[in-house]
């Protein structure tokens, strides 16, 4: 049993990881600290197809 990722798989790994790298890691401690609700960056993750991981 194969447990490798397919091509497609990989393709979205990269580009989740750099939106959550882009996006959502430099702003993280401050939406904590302000108590914040990043739903503008959620909007933006949804619409990448990301926002059901």
């Amino acid at each position: 049993m194969l447990f490798d990722l397919t091509e497609e798989q990989c393709t979205i790994q990269d580009a989740a990881r750099a939106f959550a790298q882009n996006e959502m890691l430099p702003k993280a401690a401050a939406w904590d600290e302000e108590k914040t609700f990043p739903a503008e960056v959620l909007r933006e993750a949804a619409a990448l197809d990301l926002g059901g991981l």
